[in-house]
């Protein structure tokens, strides 16, 4: 979607990102309970939550995290679900409010809890309705939109109206990259610049373990444990570069060798050997371009499943009328779907086709996909 933002439309493409004020706090009760009630909750259900939350008593612990017996959260997004399908009621009755996208499937958000972001256009009728519609949903279901850390991202032909935008929505205008559960939106090839964060996190953490007395033994779990765990998330969903990488492995191979900031000690071996199974002589780490690349064939599987709005969109964006496993590569297409096509043909060799009566499932396997069809 990111990846459309400047697409050249007579309306240009806008994405808002929400921001709720105390989101877990403000709900209304008397709202969640209706919502309920329209999702088909049992009578005898809802009063037993009715009677949990108006029926409570409050205690304070000193100096620990306030905590609430009743998963809250949970009850949260059962409310928040409102909002969510009423985006989707207002953009299917006013189809001029979407964003233009090059795709049948055309998003109007995405939302997880009281994160959410919105796909919309310039067009001030639709910006003005937009408004009107989140202010009705603040007043019904006492949620607080933090009109001060929201933001609108405009496109590049966008930005020359970005204070007509501002004085509709009432939003601040930021530029790309924003994070959006916790993973970084971006146009382009800036991709060193979003993992200066991560960097700058694994050394503060290697720093504080610097005054300890730490064996090799240690330093290996810590690592094991904690440093190559950190890259993970975001090695899910980007493709960094290998300059990231090298530099990540690095901060790993001199913390574990006892190198410091005032001292360097001598690397044994190299780090790739390190990396190697136990079995195989090395010590168990985990290879963070091994991980890449598992990543890389997770999301290919998810693709190939075709059973979510993610991989729904990204077929109807890239293969039209032709199979995953053979659509074309451009140089123009997204850094995600550039790192699918870089194992595909790895990964349709281990996929193979289960052809029942009824339905059709999708397996993985080993050997050439021809010989996998049974």
């Amino acid at each position: 979607m990111i990846h459309h933002l400047d697409l050249r439309y007579k309306n240009s493409n806008l994405v808002i990102k929400l921001d709720m004020s105390k989101a877990y706090d403000r709900v209304s009760w008397a709202f969640l309970l209706i919502v309920m009630q329209k999702m088909g909750f049992p009578t005898r259900f809802l009063t037993l939550i009715k009677h949990a939350i108006k029926n409570c008593w409050f205690t304070v612990l000193v100096k620990e995290k306030q905590r609430d017996s009743l998963n809250h959260p949970a009850l949260f997004i059962l409310a928040a679900e409102a909002l969510s399908k009423g985006l989707d009621f207002l953009f299917s009755t006013h189809p001029d409010m979407y964003y233009q996208t090059q795709c049948a499937i055309k998003p109007s958000h995405l939302s997880y809890a009281d994160d959410v972001i919105i796909f919309t256009n310039c067009k001030e009728a639709g910006l003005a309705r937009l408004i009107q519609f989140l202010r009705g949903y603040e007043n019904m279901s006492g949620q607080k939109i933090n009109y001060a850390k929201s933001a609108f991202i405009p496109g590049r032909k966008a930005s020359l109206i970005a204070q007509r935008i501002k004085a509709i929505t009432g939003f601040t205008m930021k530029a790309l990259p924003i994070t959006y559960l916790g993973a970084p939106l971006y146009k382009g090839n800036k991709r060193k610049l979003l993992y200066v964060d991560l960097i700058d996190k694994v050394r503060a953490k290697i720093v504080g373990w610097e005054q300890c007395y730490l064996s090799y033994g240690g330093r290996l779990q810590l690592i094991k444990t904690v440093l190559a765990s950190m890259p993970i998330y975001l090695l899910q969903v980007l493709n960094p570069p290998v300059s990231t990488l090298q530099k990540l492995e690095q901060l790993f191979a001199k913390f574990f060798w006892g190198s410091t900031t005032e001292q360097r000690k001598i690397h044994w071996t190299k780090w790739y050997n390190v990396c190697f199974p136990i079995e195989e002589g090395g010590l168990g780490i985990r290879n963070l371009r091994d991980m890449v690349t598992a990543f890389s064939y997770k999301l290919w599987w998810r693709v190939r499943l075709n059973n979510s709005l993610w991989s729904r969109f990204t077929i109807s964006k890239y293969c039209q009328e032709y199979s995953p496993s053979i659509s074309k590569l451009f140089a123009t297409d997204s850094s995600i779907w550039k790192r699918m096509c870089g194992i595909r043909t790895d990964a349709q060799s281990n996929i193979f086709w289960s052809l029942g009566d009824v339905s059709t499932s999708r397996s993985t396997g080993s050997g050439s996909s021809m010989s996998g069809i049974s």
